[in-house]
């Protein structure tokens, strides 16, 4: 599955919700982005519908109280998006992004290591 994009402001409600245990209700939401960024309900409520329409969370409501549950993993987010980034900027080759990463300069035994160990394991 193609993973899309986020705004910031998006992600920003994402990492709250993945920061909780789910469900989370539109209150506690409320009450941490009314402090860090001011944000209304109605701002909230916005963010929240787009992650739903792109099927980053799930909604419930019980007994006047609306609850969103994640249906994607921060992990699934991160790896979509590196896996995007490699696609489009290194015409999808992680080879052509460990080359611009390390061209011209050099590379410790201790990376070397690191590499080969994570490159084991996906064997």
């Amino acid at each position: 599955m193609d993973i899309q994009t986020l705004s910031d402001s998006e992600l920003e409600v994402m990492n709250a919700i993945w920061d909780k245990d789910a469900p989370v209700s539109v209150s506690e939401l409320l009450k941490h982005f009314s402090e860090t960024k001011g944000w209304k309900t109605t701002t909230i409520a916005t963010f929240a519908v787009r992650l739903i329409n792109k099927g980053f969370l799930s909604v419930e409501k019980r007994k006047n109280v609306k609850y969103y549950t994640p249906l994607i993993s921060r992990e699934r987010y991160d790896s979509g998006l590196a896996r995007k980034f490699i696609d489009t900027a290194y015409n999808g080759s992680a080879m052509n992004l460990f080359v611009s990463l390390w061209d011209g300069k050099e590379i410790t035994r201790e990376e070397i290591d690191e590499i080969r160990r994570w490159i084991d394991e996906l064997k």
